[in-house]
């Protein structure tokens, strides 16, 4: 569905340039038909009686069909699919303008084997004034320069970002980052983790083996350990490092909704939009879906005021009489 979408913005985007430089040649074909006449579009460009071109934009302007690379136009070919594939998987208009244009210049050169051009510009400046174009010739050069102007600027912010960072360096603004990978041993990252599953903070941990906060991070989250452990820390720090004991709960019991909203935030729960493993909770309306430390899979509980009414599974839908739930601990995490 997602494909099928994406062809048909594809499409829509790209009719109205492909449509209005068919139809502008169209125009020009029929109502400029004397050779001296021209026709003011938006100064200093003029329409003018058309010509045919048989030639192609790398080889330059030919009126002559015999004179012509025919055997260049098979070129358009990949370009065309290049162009569509630009425009269906980046999806910015410039790439849509690029492909109408080159579709209009494509689909004249495959019937008449050659496109029509009827443009001129009159500026004063030579460069600009020999030539004679149409309208998809603008929309190629109009989407090309912008795709250039685009690597241009992203390669200019690289190399800025690049050189400000430098400064920053050397001015002590900002410390070196280092691939930690390549500096630490397995004992140095052994160390790492048992001081920061210890309860230790970067800075300590960086006092002790001599690497910076940053060093140490980046080796902790490669580890898989930093996020883990951030975790187990908001945990603790919600239990108020108090003991909290089990939960039990029967179908039909008494029990204070909020109250029990209040237990699974002082038992170490972490309230989230959708339960996916152990430790965290939702709720939806009257509907506490939670996954208790120790336990396979997930449970609903639904309740009726204060009543619990049922307790089932989440995934299968099994009713269950109780459901025993646990607080947090460092060893059931």
């Amino acid at each position: 569905m997602e494909t099928i979408k994406a062809l048909l913005i594809t499409v829509c985007l790209t009719l109205p340039f492909l449509f209005a430089d068919l139809y502008t040649k169209y125009l020009a074909h029929q109502e400029l038909t004397n050779q001296d006449e021209q026709v003011t579009v938006i100064k200093p460009i003029y329409a003018t009686s058309p010509i045919r071109n048989y030639g192609s934009f790398w080889f330059g302007g030919e009126t002559d069909k015999k004179k012509a690379h025919h055997w260049a136009h098979l070129a358009f070919i990949p370009i065309i699919v290049m162009c569509f594939f630009s425009a269906y998987w980046i999806r910015e208009i410039h790439y849509n303008m690029l492909l109408g244009g080159v579709l209009g210049n494509g689909l004249e050169i495959a019937l008449f084997d050659g496109a029509t051009d009827f443009l001129v510009a009159e500026t004063g400046y030579w460069l600009f004034d020999q030539w004679i174009f149409n309208l998809a010739d603008v929309f190629i050069y109009t989407g090309v320069s912008v795709i250039f102007l685009w690597i241009a600027l992203t390669f200019v912010i690289f190399i800025l970002h690049g050189v400000f960072r430098v400064v920053l360096i050397q001015l002590g603004v900002v410390e070196q980052y280092n691939r930690p990978a390549k500096k630490y041993s397995d004992e140095l990252t052994r160390e790492v983790a048992d001081l920061y599953k210890s309860g230790k903070s970067l800075d300590e941990i960086s006092a002790v083996t001599g690497k910076s906060t940053n060093s140490i991070r980046g080796k902790l989250v490669s580890e898989g350990i930093y996020s883990e452990f951030r975790d187990i820390n908001y945990r603790l720090s919600q239990m108020h490092n108090q003991e909290v004991a089990d939960l039990n709960l029967k179908v039909g019991w008494h029990y204070p909704f909020e109250s029990l909203i209040d237990y699974l935030n002082n038992a170490g729960y972490i309230r989230v939009s959708r339960v996916n493993e152990e430790g965290f909770f939702e709720v939806k309306g009257g509907i506490v879906t939670l996954h208790p430390f120790g336990e396979k899979e997930p449970v609903k509980l639904d309740y009726f005021g204060d009543q619990l009414e049922t307790i089932k599974t989440a995934k299968t839908g099994k009713p269950l009489d109780s459901v025993c739930i646990r607080p947090f601990t460092v060893r059931a995490f």
